[in-house]
């Protein structure tokens, strides 16, 4: 998959992507995730009612909203010992690494999905980079291969089928443009399904919070959770 403003390039059936993935296989990936977004949940809530009669996407509910860092490979052919293991060289990998605040947006069409792109890509390629080091440390050449690029992006709707998606970014119009500014997202060690025509997944770890080093906090009007910048 492409994070790219594909004009008027069709969409493809995101759900045909991955066949070795089966429906309720849980997948050990590395993802952010933004569980406490408050902000960023009502967002997504108004991009899902311009959607909601639009059969062409399944539209991510507000608790599933994730940015995927690296795949790590299926649940089911590691040990709980493993599992752990990556989770502790991640956690090694990840000293002294600062988690930034994060920029989404605009809203553009990829391959198979409607997704807000995602800042700073710097920071995100090195917190990619440690990640992968981490899983490959310890699995091998059992670790999954890397995703063929890594364009950190969040999803907010997946299709179904071939479709054109220039109806379906024009519903956005009011909202596609914004940039929505969060503060550090949660690094998580996750099994992930897919299960009702979107991702769902049990945190199997956490990075703990002082292996990911917050940034100092600035004084802002906005509420700290969410900043909205529309261009001018």
């Amino acid at each position: 998959m492409s994070v790219r403003d594909r004009g008027e390039a069709p969409l493809e059936d995101h759900w045909q992507w991955r066949p070795d993935w089966r429906f309720e296989r849980p997948r050990l990936m590395w993802y952010l995730t933004f569980e406490h977004e408050a902000g960023l949940h009502e967002w997504l809530l108004r991009c899902r009612g311009l959607l909601a009669d639009e059969p062409a996407v399944n539209t991510v509910p507000e608790p599933w909203l994730h940015c995927t860092v690296d795949d790590v490979a299926f649940l089911d052919e590691l040990s709980g010992d493993r599992v752990a293991a990556v989770a502790d060289a991640g956690a090694r990998e990840l000293r002294g690494w600062t988690s930034p605040r994060l920029t989404l947006g605009p809203v553009v069409a990829m391959d198979d999905a409607l997704v807000l792109q995602m800042q700073p890509a710097a920071a995100l390629d090195d917190l990619r980079d440690r990640v992968r080091r981490a899983s490959r440390d310890v699995l091998g050449a059992q670790a999954l291969p890397a995703l063929e690029r890594f364009e950190p992006h969040v999803t907010i709707a997946y299709a179904n089928r071939r479709s054109d998606p220039v109806p379906l970014l024009r519903r956005l119009a009011g909202v596609r443009d914004d940039r929505l500014v969060t503060g550090p997202a949660r690094l998580s060690l996750a099994a992930v399904t897919r299960r009702s025509s979107h991702y769902q997944w049990q945190t199997q770890h956490v990075v703990p919070p002082e292996q990911a080093q917050q940034p100092a906090q600035q004084p802002v009007e906005e509420p700290a959770y969410l900043r909205v910048r529309r261009p001018r």
